[in-house]
């Protein structure tokens, strides 16, 4: 189990209810807990070398409000195939330190602790109809340029948070609901791949528009 020996807590957190719950929790385990406010908000580092900040932060947690999204799409780094994976992010970093991990070495050793997780709940509720739409994504790119694509598209992870965020603020959770959504905002969707992406240029109306009523691009 965890018990840090010092807490930092970002400005922003500072008066969050989870924030107040994980003090509590340590307190229990560790009432010599030695708790630190960051003002204006960002951390320094109190040791300069690798190994002391690595060390530093194994003792350490930040409780910080996570501002990129919970959900996120991942690509798989090298040329090979890939399957669209889909990663939660309640935490950042690990407080373990197993000799032979790769974190210990390629990663910022910052252990975030995060005072909204509650946010990732609605995104959670979304996840698998959203993966869904972003598949059927990947696949009508792959129609436009008339290529089977086995890696992740370019642009097609910056629009998939994109999407995941639509599909939350309207609480789409159902096959029924995500199939509305996408056919009613194609062209939005086309304007985010264009917007993301240097090498998807096609046309709209040619190659991405399908209608609803026969399935098909509407060029054919």
């Amino acid at each position: 189990m965890f018990i840090p020996k010092r807490i930092y807590i970002k400005r922003d957190s500072r008066y969050d209810a989870k924030t107040k719950d994980i003090l509590a929790r340590v307190r229990m385990c560790n009432p010599g807990v030695v708790i630190i406010n960051l003002d204006p908000g960002i951390f320094k580092y109190p040791v300069k070398s690798p190994r002391d900040k690595f060390l530093h932060m194994k003792e350490s947690a930040i409780i910080s409000r996570r501002i990129s999204p919970f959900i996120t799409t991942f690509a798989s780094p090298g040329d090979i195939v890939e399957d669209l994976t889909t990663i939660l992010n309640l935490g950042w970093m690990c407080a373990a330190n197993c000799e032979f991990c790769y974190l210990q070495t390629n990663q910022t050793p910052e252990h975030y602790l995060y005072s909204n997780i509650s946010d990732a709940e609605k995104f959670i509720r979304v996840a698998p109809v959203a993966h869904a739409a972003i598949l059927t994504i990947w696949t009508q790119i792959s129609y436009s340029l008339k290529r089977a694509l086995l890696k992740i598209p370019e642009g097609l992870l910056e629009t998939s948070d994109e999407l995941r965020v639509k599909f939350a603020e309207a609480g789409i959770n159902t096959d029924d609901e995500a199939v509305d959504f996408y056919y009613s905002h194609q062209e939005w969707i086309f304007n985010l791949l264009q917007k993301n992406s240097k090498e998807y240029r096609v046309s709209y109306i040619a190659d991405f528009y399908v209608d609803r009523d026969i399935g098909t691009c509407k060029s054919e």
